[in-house]
Order: structure tokens, then sequence, then C-alpha cells
């Protein structure tokens, strides 16, 4: 694991290598490394995970043609050496991208499918003087690239790429998205002339000028599909082999548990694998605190338990991680992975497994079961029928809020935002029906936030769906199968991962998530097709290995941001960007909504209280790269 850069095309290239390297430190502090041929300078900064001594970058194949660089962990790389070296290829060390070399020598291009893991690869063909680079099928290890003159660079982090001289200037107008659901797209970059290479791509770059993008086949792939039968026992056994993979490293590892039964799955596997790890929870006080369930976990499987208190005051570190993060995400939860990754790494910590992606994969989120819900009532009764569920909001109380799957009171304005999507359901959009419930701002909100009369890049709360969901809505595709694979297209990498990858990484852990693999992800692709939601076959695995639903009930690890938004801290970095002065500066926003918006928040309205704190984050991101810009001119 580490950080890469590179640039192709230009002489004196060294001039962008060795700042994009230095920028790109915290993801590999234990040493830098360049390769130079001709018109490319790449590198690399690693973090040592697998075979300290030899496992030395760049690596070649046998015959030299070959060079890689790259970020991330390859996890069957075992499987692929015993292929290859059956094939004559020899290794110099047990280094997880050395099969990469070897693969592209023995298989071409193609080597590149039979990868698992995650991962950002550079990999410079000698001989013919071309450059490809790699992204994982999900995502997950971000790649970015830029012209700069006449040549191509690229790097793991944007910053790299600024500090190889790229000019800073961000892109306001792609910002409209992150009102929608909090998080950008991957192909909506917010800084001009940034490219974030999609999961499952591939780019070719020669004489300095890029290609046609292009996908590989991959685990993840609709055109993989599942052929088995899903139950209890193939499901333990891919998630317990997916667990095992994700447990090879040379160094100390740890868990990140909550108290749900994701962990208790992640928690029992790696105690069947013979390990016992130091795990960290993150606990809340009052009803959200996930600390004594997590603690029972732990004990259960044997695993020595640390458990984190949430502080107020690590809402200090919300602006350094806002830059850190790049892209906005506006979630304040991304305080709390800070201090998580802080305690492990000060532990001697260089690894740890999180349970994310059964969620995602059997229909555990509230909106996924509404669309479920929506849709056999449409399939019954009309979409009229839907519409006429609205009044059923108004009860409120704990129904509305288990129907919501927000695990906590949804306040006036989110019952609110539930009604107004069944009432607009006849005649709502595809995309709209998809992304209402989940939506920040509605239209109508956004429209009323907006400074009136002024025209700021931040006019739509359309969050557009990418060609291939479209096609799918095109065919007829059911909504929860949609959905299904929207998330693994831009939820999972914008939002799952991207809260957590890059904060991780400015501490030198690395995340692995043993869940987030590919054939789980085809298992529940099939589920999600029989409307096998709500976890239901994932439960059925978990029972079979002892767990039992009595030992706690189904709760949502919800972020407590009504009790955030109320802390001093907040509400100083509040005044210091959302200030009447500070919004008039700026005037994009109309003062008087966003002093409504607050006292709604601060009064303990959920939905207002993310919204408030999306603001928060929006604006600290802006300002920082404003301060970027000033300092870049000099």
């Amino acid at each position: 694991m580490c950080g890469i850069a590179g640039i192709l095309g230009q002489a004196g290239n060294h001039c962008f290598i060795e700042p994009a390297l230095k920028a790109l430190r915290e993801r590999g502090p234990d040493g830098t490394f360049v390769f130079r041929d001709g018109p490319l300078s790449f590198g690399s900064t690693r973090l040592t995970i697998v075979d300290p001594h030899e496992g030395v970058p760049p690596f070649h194949s046998n015959d030299d043609r070959w060079v890689v660089f790259g970020a991330g962990e390859i996890y069957n790389a075992l499987e692929l050496r015993v292929e290859l070296e059956q094939m004559g290829c020899s290794f110099r060390s047990r280094c997880d991208l050395e099969v990469v070399a070897h693969g592209m020598a023995v298989w071409g291009e193609s080597v590149i499918s039979r990868l698992e893991g995650m991962f950002a690869l550079a990999i410079w063909d000698c001989e013919n003087e071309k450059l490809l680079l790699a992204r994982d099928p999900l995502g997950m290890k971000p790649l970015y690239w830029a012209r700069l003159g006449d040549a191509f660079i690229f790097a793991s982090e944007v910053r790299a790429l600024h500090a190889g001289g790229l000019p800073v200037r961000p892109n306001l107008s792609a910002l409209a998205g992150y009102f929608a659901l909090r998080y950008l797209r991957s192909t909506d970059s917010p800084f001009e002339g940034v490219h974030s290479l999609p999961g499952a791509s591939l780019l070719l770059v020669a004489r300095g000028k890029a290609g046609e993008i292009s996908s590989f086949p991959h685990a993840f792939s609709r055109s993989r599909p599942f052929t088995g039968a899903i139950t209890a026992a193939s499901l333990c056994e891919i998630a317990s082999g997916a667990t095992l993979r994700c447990l090879r490293a040379d160094v100390p590892k740890g868990l990140y548990l909550s108290g749900g039964i994701d962990s208790w799955m992640l928690s029992r596997f790696v105690a069947d694998a013979g390990e016992r790890l130091p795990a960290y929870t993150l606990d809340f006080a009052g009803t959200l605190g996930e600390g004594t369930a997590a603690e029972a976990i732990a004990r259960e499987h044997g695993h020595l338990h640390r458990r984190l208190a949430w502080q107020d005051d690590w809402l200090n570190r919300l602006p350094g991680l806002v830059e850190r993060l790049e892209w906005p995400v506006g979630d304040l939860l991304i305080v709390a992975f800070d201090a998580l990754a802080e305690t492990a790494r000060a532990d001697g910590v260089k690894v740890v497994l999180s349970g994310e992606g059964p969620d995602e994969w059997f229909g555990g989120y509230g909106f996924q079961r509404a669309l479920a819900w929506a849709g056999q009532i449409e399939r019954f009764g009309g979409p009229r029928a839907v519409a006429a569920m609205a009044p059923c909001v108004r009860f409120g109380g704990a129904v509305i809020d288990r129907f919501a799957g927000l695990g906590q009171a949804l306040g006036q304005s989110g019952r609110a935002h539930v009604q107004r999507w069944l009432q607009a359901w006849p005649t709502a959009s595809a995309e709209d029906r998809l992304h209402g419930l989940r939506r920040l701002f509605s239209e109508e909100a956004l429209s009323s936030l907006l400074q009136s009369g002024e025209s700021p890049p931040l006019q739509t709360a359309a969050h557009a769906l990418s060609p291939a969901c479209a096609r799918l809505l095109a065919a007829g595709t059911p909504l929860t199968q949609v959905a299904f694979e929207d998330q693994l297209e831009q939820w999972i990498p914008q939002w799952a991962i991207g809260r957590q990858e890059k904060i991780a990484m400015a501490r030198g852990l690395e995340v692995r998530w043993p869940f987030l693999q590919g054939e789980l992800a085809a298992t529940g692709r099939v589920a999600t097709a029989q409307r096998r939601l709500n976890k239901r076959d994932w439960r059925e695995a978990a029972r079979s290995l002892g767990w039992r639903a009595h030992k706690r009930p189904k709760q949502a690890f919800a972020l407590p941001a009504c009790q955030m938004v109320r802390s001093p801290v907040f509400r100083d970095l509040a005044h210091a960007y959302l200030s009447t002065g500070a919004i008039r500066r700026r005037n994009w926003y109309a003062p008087e909504a966003v002093a409504k918006l607050a006292d709604k928040a601060l009064s303990g309205d959920f939905l207002a209280a993310k919204q408030w704190a999306a603001l928060l984050i929006l604006e600290i991101w802006i300002e920082t790269n404003s301060n970027k810009i000033r300092s870049f001119l000099g």
C-alpha cells in the first residue's frame, strides 16, 4: 500500500515527480522510489505491509519489459503467484504487486481481470513506451490524472498533482450534485482539468496523449452472475475466504467493530482464522452507543477491545479533514474515522479490517426497503396507491422511523421529506424515485436556500444516473436492482469508502473491507432481484454460526447529528464559515434561510442538522481551496 505519481511526455519531468511524491509521503512514510525511462518518470511512496525487506518497488517482469508501481493490495496474489511460477516466472519478493509485472508478461492486460483486491496501478511498457493505468472494480483506491502543458500526469491524490505544478482551479459547477446526496459522482470533478479514473477502468497513454478509457471484466460485473445456491453455508464460505485473504500482512493488524451483525461475522471469521486482534469502536452516549455491544462481540471471540468515547472537541479537526478528503463529503462522522485511525496507528497497527458490505449487498438500508415496499404497492395498486400511503407519515412515531430505517426520530422536516417522496411517486421520474428519499435538499428546499436573484453554480440538486444505470431503467429493470448497481458505481467508492480511505492513509493506516468483494456482491445481486431484502440471507448465515438476534436488537448505526451541531465547537465553526457576514461575502445563500435551518437543527430536527453540517463542510472546502489559489498565485 502506498501512493503513486508520474509524468509522461515532458523534458525535465523531475520537476513534477519529486514534489508530487513528497505530497504523498503520508500515504507512504516508509520510503520513496522513482523509476525513469525516456519520457517517463513515475514512482511511489511506500507503506510497508507485505515483505518489508524484499518487497521494494518498482517491480519488473523477468524480461524487463514491464515495470509496475501500485497502490493497494492484491488479495489473491499468492494464488496468482503459484500459476505464474508454474509457467516459468521467477519472483524476487513476496510482494503482491510483483504478480502484476509477471502477469503482464504472461497474460497481457487480461491479468487485471484476474486481480482481486483494491488497487491503483501504473504499468510501463519499456518496449513500446506506453503507460497503462488501472483502477480496481469498486474504485477503492483513488487515481487522478490531468494535463500539464504537453505532458500527462497522474497521482493517488489531487494534492500531488497540484504540488507538481498543476494550477488549483475549483470547478464549482460540479458541486451541484453535493446537495443531492452529500457526495459527488466520480465523474464530477471539483477541480478543473482533474479527472478521476473510474473503477474497473483502464487508460492507455502513449507519447503523453491519453487514449479512450476502457473497462475490464471483473467479479462485480453483471456479466459474471452468481450461479450457485444462496445458502447459509455458501455465504459463510465466501465471506470467510475473503476475510482470510484480507488477513495476509506482515505487520500488526486490527479490527473496526460496531455492535451489529456485520461486525459479529467479521470478528468470528478473524477468530476462526486463529487471529486475536485489537478491536476499536467509536461509542456515542445514550441509545446510539455501540461500545457495550461491540465489547461483548470482541470478548466472545477473544479480541482485545478499545472503546473510544465521542469527544466534541474532535470537531476541531474538521477543516483539516475536509482538506485531506479533497472532494467534499458532507458527513461529520469523518472526524470519528480520523480518531479511530489515530488510535489504531498509535498502537502500532498498520492494517485494520472493517465490516462494510452486507448492508449494500443484502438490502440492509432503509431506502432499499422503502423502494421495494413502494414497488410492491405499485405492482398491486398502481402509482396512486403509493401516493395514498403519504398520509400515514403524519402519524410519525416508531412506525415511520422504522420505515425510513434511520434508527432515530426523523424530525418534522424528515417526515415531510418522506411524505413528499410518496406523494410525488405517480409523476416522479425514475431518478427522483430512486434518489428522492436519500436526497439531502429537495429542489424546493434548495431554491429557498439559494440567494434570490443570484446565479451561483449550484442551481440544481439533481443527481444524474450513470449511463449504465440509465440503460437499466430504460429496459424496465426494477428500481431496487438499479439502486444496487448505482451503489456499486457511486455510493460505495464516493461515500462508504470515500469517507475513510484518505483519512486512514493520512495516518499511515490501511483499511481493508473483506465483505466488499466480488463474489459476495454477485450473491447480493441475485438476492436483490428476488426481493430478499433486510439482510435475510446474511442473517441466516450468521445464525448458522451461532449469532442470535436476541443478543442485540436491530439498530442502524446513526450519527447523533443533533447532539453534534449543538456543541460549542461546531457552533464556533458555523459562526466562522456560515455567519451572516461570511454568507454575504459568498453571496450564494439567503442569510435568513441559513439562520432558519440552524434554528431547526438546534431544536433537534435530524434532517436540518445533517443539512447544516453539510453546508458547513462545503463552505470549509471552498474556503480551503480559495486559500490554495491565493497561495499558488503567490
